[in-house]
Order: C-alpha cells, then structure tokens, then sequence
C-alpha cells in the first residue's frame, strides 16, 4: 500500500506511513475529526523509499478521524 495510518483504532498518537515510488517530492498530510475540522497538518519532503510520520493526538477525544496525505499528483485517506 502506497500509504497506510496505523494503528486503528489509536490513542494518543498516529504513526503515517507513506511509500514514494518517485523522487523526493512535498506532500501534506492533514488529519481531521469527524466533523471535517482539521486539526492537525503537517508539509514535509518526502524523500524516495518508505517515510513515516508520527502525530501526538494526546490532547484530542477518542473518535473517527481520517488522515489525508496530498502530493502533486494524488490524494490518499484512511479512517481511524
């Protein structure tokens, strides 16, 4: 899988990982609560290979979230 949010279900924290077929390139990763607020968001260089990123959720209820990774050329989302 291209890219994966785990664990599901998660508390306090989300590691993201996200295999780059390509070159290095910039993504974004946002993640919003059930509502559609967003509420954490990160821009990163991606380099080629798997990457993994970790978001401390700590300060945020239990609940659905869905994890959204933006890069030029697509858009991938996972429900947690």
């Amino acid at each position: 899988s291209i890219f994966t949010a785990f664990p599901n279900p998660t508390s306090n924290s989300i590691n993201c990982s996200y295999n780059n077929l390509g070159e290095e390139e910039k993504i974004t990763i946002s993640i919003f609560d059930q509502y559609s607020k967003l509420i954490k968001e990160i821009t990163e260089n991606a380099q080629k290979g798997n990457n993994l990123f970790t978001f401390d959720l700590s300060q945020f209820s239990n609940g659905v979230y869905f994890v959204v990774l933006d890069n030029i050329k697509n858009t991938y989302s996972n429900k947690i």
